[in-house]
Protein backbone atom coordinates (compact mmCIF):
# COMPACT_ATOMS: atom_id res chain seq x y z
CA UNK A 1 0.00 0.00 0.00
CA UNK A 2 3.12 2.35 0.41
CA UNK A 3 3.15 3.22 -3.46
CA UNK A 4 -0.42 3.70 -3.83
CA UNK A 5 0.14 7.03 -1.34
CA UNK A 6 2.24 8.35 -4.63
CA UNK A 7 -0.70 8.55 -6.66
CA UNK A 8 -2.79 11.59 -5.86
CA UNK A 9 -5.90 9.98 -6.31
CA UNK A 10 -5.70 7.28 -4.14
CA UNK A 11 -4.13 9.21 -1.33
CA UNK A 12 -7.36 11.07 -1.69
CA UNK A 13 -9.24 7.98 -2.05
CA UNK A 14 -7.77 6.01 0.82
CA UNK A 15 -8.00 9.39 3.00
CA UNK A 16 -11.77 9.78 2.13
CA UNK A 17 -12.25 6.19 3.00
CA UNK A 18 -10.74 6.43 6.05
CA UNK A 19 -12.49 9.56 7.26
CA UNK A 20 -15.99 8.24 6.48
CA UNK A 21 -15.17 5.10 8.58
CA UNK A 22 -13.72 7.22 11.65
CA UNK A 23 -16.91 9.66 11.33
CA UNK A 24 -19.39 6.64 10.58
CA UNK A 25 -17.45 4.96 14.03
CA UNK A 26 -17.83 7.88 15.85
CA UNK A 27 -21.57 8.37 15.11
CA UNK A 28 -20.46 12.21 14.44
CA UNK A 29 -20.95 12.11 9.96
CA UNK A 30 -22.73 14.69 8.18
CA UNK A 31 -25.25 12.34 7.47
CA UNK A 32 -26.83 12.35 11.44
CA UNK A 33 -27.05 16.16 11.47
CA UNK A 34 -24.46 16.59 14.63
CA UNK A 35 -21.16 17.13 12.75
CA UNK A 36 -21.99 21.00 12.99
CA UNK A 37 -23.36 21.18 16.73
CA UNK A 38 -21.07 22.72 19.40
CA UNK A 39 -19.67 19.99 22.03
CA UNK A 40 -21.15 21.13 25.50
CA UNK A 41 -20.62 19.28 28.84
CA UNK A 42 -22.88 20.68 32.26
CA UNK A 43 -21.82 20.60 35.74
CA UNK A 44 -23.29 21.43 39.02
CA UNK A 45 -21.25 21.77 42.24
CA UNK A 46 -21.96 19.25 45.29
CA UNK A 47 -23.04 22.64 47.60
CA UNK A 48 -25.68 23.65 44.79
CA UNK A 49 -24.56 27.50 44.43
CA UNK A 50 -23.66 27.07 40.82
CA UNK A 51 -24.12 25.48 37.40
CA UNK A 52 -21.52 25.88 34.71
CA UNK A 53 -22.09 24.85 30.95
CA UNK A 54 -18.09 24.63 28.87
CA UNK A 55 -17.70 24.31 25.11
CA UNK A 56 -14.80 21.45 23.60
CA UNK A 57 -12.39 24.50 23.75
CA UNK A 58 -12.72 25.10 27.69
CA UNK A 59 -14.65 28.54 27.06
CA UNK A 60 -17.56 28.95 29.73
CA UNK A 61 -21.18 29.70 27.83
CA UNK A 62 -23.27 29.40 30.73
CA UNK A 63 -22.82 30.23 34.60
CA UNK A 64 -25.93 30.18 36.94
CA UNK A 65 -25.49 31.02 40.57
CA UNK A 66 -28.58 30.10 42.70
CA UNK A 67 -29.92 32.00 45.05
CA UNK A 68 -28.40 29.72 47.69
CA UNK A 69 -24.77 31.96 46.68
CA UNK A 70 -26.11 35.06 47.76
CA UNK A 71 -26.69 33.49 51.41
CA UNK A 72 -23.22 31.35 51.60
CA UNK A 73 -20.78 32.98 53.94
CA UNK A 74 -16.82 31.63 53.03
CA UNK A 75 -15.25 29.91 55.42
CA UNK A 76 -12.95 32.42 57.52
CA UNK A 77 -9.06 32.90 56.78
CA UNK A 78 -6.61 35.02 55.39
CA UNK A 79 -7.85 37.14 52.90
CA UNK A 80 -6.19 36.63 49.64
Amino acid sequence: MPEAFLDPGASRDFTRTWMQDAEREAGTGPSDGRADRPVRTHAEDGSNLAEVTVDSNGVLVDLVLTERTCNFEPPAGPAR
